[in-house]
Formats: C-alpha cells, sequence, structure tokens
C-alpha cells in the first residue's frame, strides 16, 4: 500500500499555507519546490499488469485440435476472454507443401481477435541432443528406452522452421513466444539441452515450460516460464485456485490444455466464466502468452522517470531491449499534484488526450501508457 502523501498546489496556482523548509524564502514557487522535492512529486512507479489487475491469466491450447479450439472461441466470446494456440505446425504446411483449407480455419480463428498464435514445433517428435544430428535413445510415456536418429539441423527445423510456417501463412502475427513440445526425454534426464536453449533464445523472446503452477511477475525465468497441465479429472474448484492464488499474490497462471471434452468441458465452462467475472472487476489480466511475454520482459529493463517544471510534467520511459521488438506499452502511474482535476497528455507523436485525475489513500495520480523510447510525454493539469 502506498503511504500517503500530503496535498500540494501546482506551481501553476497560487499556494496557501506554510511549509516545514526552514531555509525557503518564502516565495510561493521555493515553497511548492521544497514539498515536491522532499515526497518526490511526481513520481512515477511502473505498474505489474497492463490493465492494473492484480494477477494475469493466460489460456493456451496445446496442438491444435479444432473441435476444442473451436468451442474456446465460442466461450471466450462469451466472457470477453482471449488466449494462445501453440500451433503444431505441420497441421498447416507439411514436406513443404501448404495445407490452404487448414491456414483458412486457423485464419478465421485469428479473425476473432481473441488468439495468438506460438511455436509448438513442427512435428512434436523428439529432436535429438544436438542440431548436428546425433543418435541414441530417449523416453516418452513409458520406462522403455525408445531409439532414435536425427539429422542436422533436426532442432533448427524444429524451433525456427516452426516460426517461419507462422509467419508464412499468416501475415502480420509475430510469432515471439515458443511453446515447448512433450515429447520426452534423453537417457540422461534432460528434454532440451543447452544447445537448444540458444537455439530458442536465438529465435523467441520466450518459452513456457511445463508444471510449477502459479509464476511469479515478471517471471524469473522467460525461457522457463511456469504453467499448470489441466487433467481430464481435475474439477473447476482445482483450477479456479490458482486464479485465486494469482490474484492474491500478484502473480501470473498459465493453463495448459490439450482436448476439452465430456466433464472437463463443464468444468472448463465454469473456469472460464469465473476469469470473465473477474476481469470485469479488473482483478485479473486475461492475455496472450505473447503480449505477457513482452510486458514483463519490458519491465525488466525500464525506467521511467517524471519532471515538473513551472509549465508541465515531462515524462520519458526508456528500456534496453531492441525497439522494434519489444515494442508493448507498459502502464505507468504518475502521482501528481491534488489540485489538478483532469490533465491532458501529449505524446511524441504530437495527439493529445483528456484524462480525469484518480485519487485513493496515497493521493492523486493517473495511469498512462508509453512504448518504451517513443520520446517525451508532457502532462499539463487544470
Amino acid at each position: 500500500m502506498r503511504s500517503p502523501r500530503p496535498a500540494i498546489f501546482s506551481p501553476l496556482t497560487a499556494c496557501t499555507g506554510g511549509t516545514d523548509n526552514p531555509d525557503a524564502s518564502g516565495t510561493k514557487e521555493q515553497e511548492v519546490q521544497f514539498i515536491m522535492d522532499k515526497y518526490n512529486y511526481p513520481a512515477v512507479t511502473i505498474e505489474k499488469t497492463a490493465t492494473v489487475a492484480p494477477g494475469a491469466v493466460v489460456i493456451v491450447h496445446d496442438d491444435g485440435g479444432r473441435i476444442t479450439v473451436s468451442w474456446m472461441a465460442q466461450e471466450f466470446e462469451k466472457h470477453d476472454l482471449c488466449g494462445t494456440v501453440a500451433l503444431v505446425t505441420n497441421q498447416i504446411v507439411k514436406n513443404g507443401v501448404r495445407d490452404e483449407e487448414a491456414i483458412a480455419y486457423w485464419q478465421s480463428i485469428l479473425d476473432t481477435g481473441r488468439f495468438s498464435f506460438s511455436s509448438h514445433t513442427r512435428t512434436h517428435k523428439y529432436w535429438g541432443r544436438t542440431d548436428s544430428g546425433d543418435s541414441g535413445t530417449y523416453i516418452y510415456t513409458s520406462p522403455d528406452p525408445i531409439p532414435y536418429e536425427t539429422e542436422p539441423g533436426r532442432i533448427t527445423s524444429e524451433t525456427l522452421g516452426s516460426k517461419e510456417d507462422l509467419l508464412t501463412c499468416f501475415p502480420g502475427i509475430r510469432a515471439l513466444a515458443f511453446v515447448k513440445a512433450g515429447f520426452g526425454k534423453n537417457s540422461d534426464g534432460v528434454q532440451i539441452t543447452p544447445e537448444a536453449y540458444d537455439i530458442i533464445k536465438n529465435h523467441y523472446i520466450t518459452m513456457r515450460n511445463t508444471g510449477g503452477g502459479v509464476d511469479t511477475i515478471p517471471p524469473k525465468d522467460p525461457y522457463s516460464i511456469k504453467s499448470h497441465m489441466v487433467g481430464n479429472t481435475e474439477t473447476a474448484a482445482d483450477l479456479i485456485a490458482f486464479t485465486d492464488e494469482a490474484v492474491e499474490k500478484g502473480g501470473m497462471i498459465v493453463y495448459l490444455f490439450h482436448g476439452i471434452t465430456g466433464d472437463l468441458r463443464t468444468e472448463t465452462a465454469k473456469l472460464f466464466a469465473y476469469i470473465g467475472e473477474l476481469k470485469k472487476e479488473n482483478k485479473i489480466w486475461c492475455t496472450t502468452f505473447e503480449d505477457i511475454s513482452l510486458y514483463t520482459q519490458e519491465m525488466r529493463t525500464a525506467k521511467a522517470e517524471a519532471k515538473q517544471d513551472s509549465e508541465a510534467i515531462t515524462l520519458t520511459l526508456t528500456d534496453e531491449w531492441d525497439n522494434t521488438v519489444y515494442n508493448y506499452p507498459l502502464t505507468l502511474r504518475v502521482e501528481i499534484v491534488e489540485n489538478w482535476k483532469e490533465v491532458s497528455i501529449t505524446g511524441a507523436d504530437g495527439k493529445t488526450e483528456i484524462l480525469p485525475v484518480m485519487r485513493d489513500e496515497s493521493g492523486a495520480y493517473i495511469h498512462v501508457k508509453a512504448v518504451p523510447d517513443s520520446g517525451e510525454i508532457r502532462i499539463t493539469g487544470r
């Protein structure tokens, strides 16, 4: 909880009353400046979620089952939700040949505006220890070892190749997130070797791992984001508990679904309805895997600064990332002087927006959305 701060007046208006500054000369401007310096006006902080909700939820469907995704699209529309399809791309391009019917179906899912697509490999098959090609054994669904032999470039094909399939078939998407496929582990118990991790990091900004439940915001490791793989026997109460935990702890939960049928469909419908209600109350940010990854990655290095002179507050936001990739707007809370009723915000592009001033126990503030490294934002009040 933010600590309350005393009300002060803008340098643009009259300042009445004294201060506890023994060195003040008595001018209104100096008295105001002293209080601003002492109480850090105008302070600016980056909110943990884009909507300022305390927690976040991401709904992911693995593999690309049309029956399940079509049902999810209906439920998302009903409850104003969104999510991500982690697509195995041999459904849309197989052996270099495009499946136009499949592409048209998945384009219709994109056109709902409620899904993003992430890579889930090309074939969902074990890709070996090294991209140079190797052979050995791996373990999948049983303890019995399965022999394998991979050709050179297999890992690159399954990672970068699947991304290229998505970008070619669906112009306009970015495919920045990789959703790890569960295809087994090698005889040493390793699923993704350091070499495979390096290849993934060269082509994606994040990777979802399997298991772990609720993660932090931002997650400790953007290439091992926790998730919950939903089982066929789970109830709505089981699943809702993860959302509640995300809200209570200020974290994020990534739900991982495969086929949603039978009793699980009934229970999942209850979960989606619950998330929809929390979204209405702004207790949860329901977003795509790509968007929350961009937001939380930018948070890691972002620096927000606000300065006030006799005319306006000048706000800047910078980060250390490539601006062609990391250009998702962060939500900033700017603490302002108490007597402003509304503010005028002008971005570097010259566009101006009028916003009302909000208040809580700590004082007056506004929320501003800003893309890092996009120039100065000027805020004037009245």
